[in-house]
């Protein structure tokens, strides 16, 4: 698993009830090895706390780091732990995204619950260079309308004119969204040209990576924050 490091909890936000976002400064060495959006790394709370693996979801670069931490039952471990003020954490692993492959030609994502935070790191490196990157639109699976990204992070998607819809498939009375789930919405995204990141659960990527093929989006052109 590899060598440990300290990092500072700044933020513990419950979001909902199963899903926990964490902002968290880290020191150099993990800094360091976070090269390619959609990486992940091992986290714990502390030395005797089981760990986890977890996508980051800020740009590389950067050193606070931002966490979708799901949360289970009926006793979750890490999620306990994470209630101090500081976080274990490993180098990051991983391939991540080629998100060289997007440059000058169209993107589009899909992603699925706690799949948000490596897709969220692609959204910020993607806005810091835009000139670079042709037209992006994405699709996010969520449980309810509380998970949604903060206003000051959608307005600064969309005034890099990066197209981010959100669908719930637990909607309130008052949500006014898309509802469901992503698999019924892939007729919004164009995939003349596309490439194409993929990130949650398993039963979706293997439903959108199909729909895709039939639509004319070769599996070669759809790729995953994962080794295959």
């Amino acid at each position: 698993m590899g060598q440990w490091f300290t990092g500072q909890v700044i933020e513990a936000a419950r979001l909902s009830e199963r899903l926990l976002r964490l902002s968290v400064d880290v020191p150099h060495e993990v800094v360091s090895s976070f090269n390619t959006p959609g990486q992940y790394h091992h986290v714990r709370g502390d030395s005797g706390s089981a760990s986890r693996l977890v996508a980051v979801g800020s740009a590389p670069g950067e050193g606070r780091f931002e966490y979708f931490i799901r949360l289970t039952e009926p006793v979750d471990e890490l999620g306990a732990s994470l209630g101090g003020s500081e976080v274990q954490l490993t180098r990051l692993e991983g391939p991540g995204f080629p998100i060289n492959l997007a440059r000058g030609r169209p993107l589009v994502m899909v992603a699925t619950g706690t799949g948000f935070a490596p897709t969220r790191s692609v959204l910020e490196v993607i806005a810091a260079n835009r000139r670079n990157y042709g037209p992006v639109s994405v699709l996010v699976g969520l449980h309810s309308e509380a998970e949604l990204p903060r206003a000051d992070e959608l307005d600064r998607w969309r005034r890099s004119d990066l197209s981010v819809t959100h669908v719930v498939s637990r909607p309130s009375a008052t949500w006014k969204g898309l509802t469901g789930r992503v698999q019924q919405h892939l007729s919004a995204l164009k995939l003349d040209d596309a490439i194409a990141f993929l990130c949650g659960q398993s039963a979706m990527i293997d439903d959108v990576t199909r729909a895709f093929a039939i639509a004319g989006l070769p599996p070669e052109r759809v790729s995953l924050n994962i080794p295959s």
